[in-house]
């Protein structure tokens, strides 16, 4: 069972209460899919957005997903596409590359960090890693 969930301009205090929720009403084995966790800027992320501003915009819900994934028992990754897709899968557990040096609480986080650690707060992974992990 998949659950996906769009969730561009939702505040990542929001969003992790979502992924909180959403993960007691997961099938056993289930995942989740969030959209976009990969803002391509500072613009893209931030909370005071106007369509006039910028387009895409993703909101600052990246930080949702990082501090997520240090605390999770579960497999988590970011597909570099289409924004940023983060998965959460509970068949899975964690594993050693999930492993990340994201210390800060959630509301700390700024894009800064963001973009110094994309790669190891997210687990980024290419597009065509989900062919390769489905498969297995």
């Amino acid at each position: 069972f998949f659950l996906f969930m769009q969730i561009a301009g939702i505040p990542c205090e929001y969003v992790y209460n979502d992924i909180q929720n959403s993960l007691k009403c997961l099938n056993s084995n289930g995942m989740i899919v969030c959209h976009d966790m990969l803002p391509e800027s500072d613009a893209m992320q931030t909370r005071n957005h106007s369509y006039e501003m910028i387009t895409p915009w993703n909101g600052d819900c990246w930080k949702a997903f990082a501090y997520y994934m240090k605390r999770s028992p579960y497999y988590c990754f970011t597909l570099d596409f289409d924004c940023g897709l983060g998965v959460i899968d509970t068949a899975r557990t964690r594993c050693v590359e999930q492993d990340t040096t994201c210390s800060k609480e959630m509301t700390e986080m700024v894009y800064e960090d963001y973009a110094n650690n994309r790669n190891s707060w997210l687990n980024v992974k290419q597009k065509d890693y989900i062919f390769e992990y489905v498969c297995n």
